[in-house]
């Protein structure tokens, strides 16, 4: 049981209404950008496909996309979560107030990240024929 004075909890109620408006607008906010960027990216990787396309013609174009496989595999595989991992705990950190603890694990996420990422490179090249 709360013994707060009846305008404390009127008053913590309406604070909790307006963080919950201003986390709602900005998630929207946040949201419409990212549909944007989506959209924007897979416009112009339809533009650069159906390009690709004209230029090579079918049957290198179809050698073209059996190219792409491989390393297209490898680049899902190098994210293993380090990104979801990044926003939650930098975020949390954020909030907590700890701004360097924060700081220090998105510099290590991204060279985490970017030592996957020449890792599978260096995969995909071994991998590939002479």
């Amino acid at each position: 049981m709360c013994f707060l004075p009846d305008n404390k909890i009127d008053d913590t109620a309406s604070q909790n209404q307006v963080d919950r408006t201003r986390v709602a607008e900005d998630a929207v906010r946040g949201g419409t950008f990212l549909f944007i960027g989506l959209m924007i990216a897979n416009i112009v990787n339809g533009i650069t496909s159906i390009i690709v396309a004209r230029l090579l013609g079918p049957s290198d174009f179809a050698l073209y996309g059996l190219a792409l496989t491989l390393p297209t595999l490898l680049c899902s595989f190098s994210n293993i979560g380090i990104d979801q991992a990044i926003i939650r705990y930098v975020s949390k950190l954020q909030e907590e107030g700890s701004h360097e603890s924060a700081w220090r694990i998105l510099k290590s996420g991204y060279i985490i990240r970017l030592a996957v990422g020449i890792l599978a490179a260096f995969i995909g090249f071994m991998l590939a024929e002479p």
